[in-house]
C-alpha cells in the first residue's frame, strides 16, 4: 500500500515521527484561532484526520484548547503555553543555539506574558 503523504514516519528506534513539527500545527492554530480542523489542515498541508490527531495530542499536553461550535471544533491556543514552545525552538533555528547567550538583552522589547509564561 502507498505511504499517506501526510503519514507519520518511523525513527531509527522504530518509534513514530510526525512529520510536521507541533510548531508548524501551533503556529497555524494561532494564525487561525479560533480555528476549525480544516483550516489548520489547509494551512500546514496534511490530511484533516492528520490534523484532528495532533490537534487531539496537543490539547492532551495543553498546548491547545477546543469548543464544540455547532457542527464544528475550534481551536485556540493557550498562550503561555504556545509563546514558550515556539519562540525559545523557532529563535533556536533561526539564529543558532548561541543566540541567548550572545544577546543578554533579547527579551528586553518582548510583552509580559504574566505569571504563567
Amino acid at each position: 500500500m502507498p505511504a499517506d503523504s501526510d503519514s507519520d514516519t518511523r525513527d531509527t528506534h522504530g518509534r513514530y515521527t510526525p512529520e510536521y513539527a507541533d510548531e508548524e500545527i501551533l503556529e497555524a492554530v494561532r494564525e487561525h484561532a479560533p480555528a476549525s480542523t480544516k483550516e489548520i489542515a489547509d494551512t500546514v498541508g496534511c490530511s484533516r484526520q492528520n490534523a484532528d490527531r495532533r490537534l487531539r495530542q496537543l490539547r492532551e499536553r495543553g498546548a491547545v484548547a477546543s469548543k464544540k461550535t455547532g457542527p464544528a471544533l475550534v481551536w485556540w491556543l493557550d498562550d503561555s503555553t504556545f509563546a514558550r514552545r515556539l519562540s525559545r525552538k523557532s529563535t533556536a533555528n533561526t539564529y543558532g543555539d548561541d543566540y541567548f547567550a550572545e544577546n543578554p538583552g533579547w527579551a528586553d522589547d518582548l510583552p509580559d506574558l504574566g505569571e504563567n509564561a
